[in-house]
């Protein structure tokens, strides 16, 4: 064993070691430790990436770079630049991923030979040497990863517009932002291999950025939209990103304007982040990823058409508006999850037997009144009267009467068996779940009026969770939905980019045809068709999601030539028009090795491919990728 290699497999132990001591201590230390689960190989079940080759050199293949803000006047710049370094570090030790820190100076004499991904976050000051290294390295093909506002100022900490930004992220750097004193959100688009695995829409809650500065495309490609919280400043916002992916000569450029330390410490905020960041990684280093598309047949994006009831409107007044709006959705061939409620039920019982036979019927509650805030059984008795109103048996959606649930609904629309919730507000742009114990309801609690348990009224203990075996346990399936939305071809147009899910709120009582929203829907409908969108009911959207959701990816084995992958089925019967995205190089071959049949299919993006498996049996398939 040579001396090197000894040097290499001690600095594998030693930061085995230190992760162990750093995620002990982190949160006494201020940095965020790495998620349970993560994995530089495998980020989540979906998404997995050949990363060997990084533990297999003399020297790291990764370089980390102290920023020269630690060297100026700005005390606030020199801290955040310390603490985006030592987030970087707990996050690769916790990764167990070989790495070197060096200072900023020693960037300005160049970058090593070894070095694959060059990682500088907290780059706000960057001197001379330290931008033409970053150009020099990217042009002949490295990886870099970049945060903060990226050579705005020189080492000494004075104001610099050398061009840097646009040579190096192909965009524009926008200054002229509403700035948001209590932090922002940044919605995150799904169709690029940076975000594989991350639900569509997801948006990762920032802390305040001060000065709040953006950047806008050009060459380069955006990954998603500020958002303000109460959404009164998104059209001012709209246009400018704060996550940026571009191709630069040889090499690749990650950029985020904000720093590690910026995003939430909620899990779910933490979890989708650090799978961005190791997403990055494989990305800019050009390692092979594979990752499972979100629609099926690799669509970009899913649309539904919810036809939701009219508070306060008699049924006289009904049967016109929905005459125009079944002529538009026969048009447009358009399937449509019609939301009824008693009332409809029992003063037009053809009609309704009629939405029965041409498309999905689902429930809106079992009058306009709200349910929320009653017990469980209470709620749950008025669903299944509802639902026993308009005839229907089996598994339905609910949207609860003015949108309005608490976990009482959730928890009755479980035990009813009903299949999913029209959930207004969602935080991402795909299906989700929510679950009943997490905001259960007291009174649905059998408490005893014996003397013995009146201390159970004054110390009340909120019960654990339920065990897993539990049927009680299950959470339900909730479809996100914009119920303000009136500018439809706007909002698809959103959330087509991010390859997401867009239920299409409509009230048929309230537009009649010729009205601008009746009109705007058929414009959305058509442009949908016509761009590789999926339109569906939401039934069927919410089997595809939770069908999905049981198939896991793998890599298996690796070479200079490919990978082999695992592909596992959890389920006891096929899953139908599972999309694989491969990212590598050009030219893939798909080699079937189990017995499956695989098209390949090109991409609009370099090196991506769409490799579609038309039917994944139950257990486990491997296929084999080669360049």
């Amino acid at each position: 064993m040579n001396t090197m290699t000894h040097r290499l497999q001690l600095s594998v132990r030693h930061t085995a070691f230190v992760a162990a001591l750093c995620l002990a201590s982190a949160a006494a230390a201020g940095a965020q430790p790495l998620e349970p689960g993560m994995h530089l190989l495998q980020p989540g079940s979906m998404v997995a990436h050949a990363f060997e080759g990084f533990r297999d050199g003399e020297k790291p293949a990764i370089t980390l770079v102290r920023p020269a803000t630690w060297q100026t006047q700005d005390a606030a710049a020199a801290t955040l630049g310390r603490d985006a370094v030592y987030n970087w570090e707990v996050f690769l030790l916790g990764l167990q991923v070989p790495f070197e820190t060096v200072d900023a100076a020693e960037l300005g004499r160049g970058v090593s030979k070894h070095t694959r991904l060059l990682i500088v976050p907290g780059a706000d000051a960057l001197g001379d040497r330290q931008r033409r290294t970053l150009l020099r390295f990217t042009e002949k093909g490295g990886g870099l990863i970049v945060s903060g506002r990226l050579g705005a100022l020189d080492e000494r900490g004075r104001a610099v517009t050398d061009g840097l930004f646009v040579d190096l992220l192909g965009a524009e750097p926008v200054t002229r932002l509403p700035e948001q004193p209590f932090g922002l959100l940044h919605e995150i688009d799904a169709r690029h291999a940076v975000s594989a695995g991350i639900e569509p829409g997801f948006r990762l809650n920032i802390s305040v950025q001060r000065p709040l500065t953006g950047a806008r495309p050009v060459s380069g490609r955006s990954l998603g939209t500020i958002r303000s919280y109460s959404g009164r400043d998104d059209d001012k916002l709209a246009g400018a990103t704060l996550i940026l992916a571009n191709e630069r000569g040889k090499g690749r450029v990650f950029w985020t304007r904000f720093q590690p330390q910026d995003v939430s410490r909620e899990r779910d905020h933490q979890v989708n982040y650090q799978r961005l960041m190791v997403n990055a990684m494989a990305w800019v280093s050009r390692t092979p990823g594979i990752s499972i598309a979100a629609w099926p047949e690799g669509r970009r994006s899913a649309l539904a058409v919810a036809a939701l009831p009219s508070v306060g409107f008699e049924p006289l007044g009904y049967l016109g508006g929905w005459t125009d709006f079944r002529g538009l959705l026969s048009r447009t061939s358009t399937p449509a999850t019609y939301f009824l409620t008693s009332r409809e039920a029992v003063a037009f019982p053809n009609f309704v037997a009629e939405l029965h036979a041409e498309g999905e019927i689902a429930l809106a509650g079992p009058s306009d009144d709200v349910i929320s805030g009653m017990p469980s059984d209470v709620q749950g008795q008025r669903l299944a009267a509802a639902r026993n109103e308009i005839g229907a048996s089996g598994g339905l959606g609910v949207y609860p009467p003015g949108g309005f649930y608490d976990g009482n609904t959730v928890r009755a629309i479980l035990e009813e068996g009903l299949a999913y919730l029209l959930l207004p507000s969602a935080s991402s742009l795909s299906p989700g779940v929510v679950r009943w114990w997490d905001d259960v309801d007291y009174r649905a609690m059998r408490a005893s009026t014996q003397p013995s348990d009146l201390p159970f009224l004054t110390q009340r203990t909120l019960p654990a969770a339920p065990a897993a075996e539990d049927p009680m346990a299950a959470p339900v399936m909730a479809m996100p939905l914009d119920p303000g939305v009136v500018d439809f071809p706007t909002r698809f147009s959103e959330i087509d980019r991010a390859g997401g899910l867009f239920v299409i709120p409509f009230y048929p009582e309230m537009h009649r045809s010729g009205s601008g929203p009746f009109r705007r829907l058929e414009e959305t409908l058509l442009t949908a068709r016509n761009s590789g969108t999926w339109i569906a009911t939401l039934a069927d959207i919410a089997q595809w999601w939770s069908r999905r959701s049981h198939v896991s990816v793998q890599v298996t084995e690796q070479d200079r030539s490919g990978v082999t992958i695992e592909l596992v089925n959890d389920l006891d019967e096929p899953v139908e028009g599972i999309t694989l995205l491969v990212h590598g190089k050009d030219g893939l071959e798909a080699e079937d090795l189990d017995g499956l049949s695989v098209d390949v299919e090109t991409t609009d993006t370099a090196g991506s491919h769409h490799v579609v498996i038309r039917s994944l049996p139950p257990g486990s398939r491997r296929v084999r990728f080669a360049w």
